[in-house]
C-alpha cells in the first residue's frame, strides 16, 4: 500500500516537472526572458533561471492547468509580493495557455 502511494506520488510529481518545463518552453519561445537580476546570489544566469522556475505560483499554475477545467480562471494568491519575473511569466503563461488570470497579491 505505502509503496503504492509513493509511486503514484512519483508518477504525479513527475507529470507536474513536465508540465511546467512545457510551459517554459511555450514561454521562452514567445519571447519570455528571465529577469534573473532578481536573484541576488552568485550564481551563473542558467542556474538562476531554474531557480526562478521552482518559484511557488508557477507550481500553483501548473497544478491548476493540469487539475482544472479548461476556461475556468486561475487565482494566484500570496502573502508576499511575487518577484518581478514571475509576474512576466505569469502574463506569458497566460497569453500562450490562453487563460483568464487573476493575479491577487497580497490577499
Amino acid at each position: 500500500m505505502f509503496l503504492e502511494l509513493r509511486i503514484g506520488l512519483i508518477q504525479k510529481r513527475k507529470k507536474y516537472a513536465e508540465k511546467l518545463d512545457s510551459l517554459i518552453d511555450q514561454i521562452k519561445r514567445s519571447e519570455y526572458v528571465a529577469f534573473t537580476d532578481s536573484i541576488p546570489l552568485d550564481l551563473d544566469n542558467n542556474t538562476k533561471e531554474k531557480v526562478l522556475h521552482c518559484h511557488s505560483e508557477r507550481i500553483a499554475i501548473t497544478f491548476a492547468l493540469i487539475n482544472m477545467l479548461v476556461g475556468k480562471p486561475i487565482t494566484v494568491k500570496k502573502n508576499l509580493t511575487v518577484c518581478v519575473d514571475c509576474h512576466s511569466a505569469i502574463k506569458f503563461m497566460s497569453k500562450v495557455v490562453s487563460w483568464e488570470k487573476d493575479n491577487c497579491e497580497g490577499q
